[in-house]
């Protein structure tokens, strides 16, 4: 008997077993043939995201050099009649003159955390390289984690201050969307992300119920309540 199935060459590997079963309870002629695939997917990689760039300090001087860079990128290109390559053109030279001028913006995790605290930051990552050399150092290294310490515990107080003279002065001038605003960043707390399977009511379910519930709710969806006939009459199935 042909026990055989067709597949493409690029899946030949995963294809594992095939076989034919004879006298399978099917209205057909033709003897089943069943098979085991194990597909194994690539993993996908993640390109790693572009560093963004201080868009703010187009507001300053730097505007004018930025306009200079621009001014010359555009001038050496070449002319194309083609509309798409020509976008295409104008995109690469305005990303190669933001490229060359406006610094990597650096990414801070705590708004509050002043520059004068990062400073002492990137001075007790150098302190950490020659804490083993000798006690002073591992004591200098201590004192400065001390130092970071405070000054970010100051640097929060001074922020969470300014934050509600904000809220008092936008609350003064009716200004109810900024004062909310404020209001749920300060009091925002974070929450881990649940993937727990819920009943009808809302309430998450344990782990041996979840098939349970899944039959459950598989069964409500595809269920037919309602079925109008020819007749224009409604016949209730189940």
């Amino acid at each position: 008997m042909i026990d055989l199935v067709l597949i493409k060459r690029k899946w030949k590997r995963a294809l594992q077993q095939c076989r034919s079963f004879q006298g399978a309870d099917i209205y057909s002629d033709h003897s089943l043939v069943l098979c085991n695939i194990k597909i194994l997917l690539q993993k996908q990689k993640h390109k790693p995201p572009k560093p963004r760039r201080n868009l703010a300090l187009l507001q300053t001087n730097i505007a004018h050099q930025y306009r200079q860079q621009l001014d010359e990128a555009l001038n050496s290109l070449e002319a194309v009649e083609d509309l798409d390559k020509r976008t295409d053109i104008l995109v690469a030279a305005i990303n190669s003159s933001i490229e060359e001028v406006l610094p990597v913006e650096a990414r801070i995790r705590n708004k509050w955390i002043s520059k004068e605290t990062l400073e002492k930051v990137k001075q007790k990552r150098k302190l950490k390289l020659q804490r083993n050399q000798s006690e002073s150092a591992e004591a200098e290294y201590r004192r400065k984690c001390n130092e970071i310490r405070k000054a970010a515990r100051g640097d929060k107080h001074k922020w969470m201050d300014d934050k509600c003279n904000d809220i008092q002065k936008y609350h003064a001038e009716y200004r109810t969307r900024e004062v909310y605003k404020l209001i749920k960043d300060l009091s925002k707390k974070w929450q881990a992300k649940t993937s727990a399977i819920k009943d009808k009511n809302g309430k998450p379910i344990m782990e041996r119920e979840k098939s349970k519930r899944w039959t459950e709710y598989c069964s409500e969806l595809y269920e037919i309540t309602d079925m109008p006939s020819r007749c224009g009459e409604k016949v209730k199935t189940k």
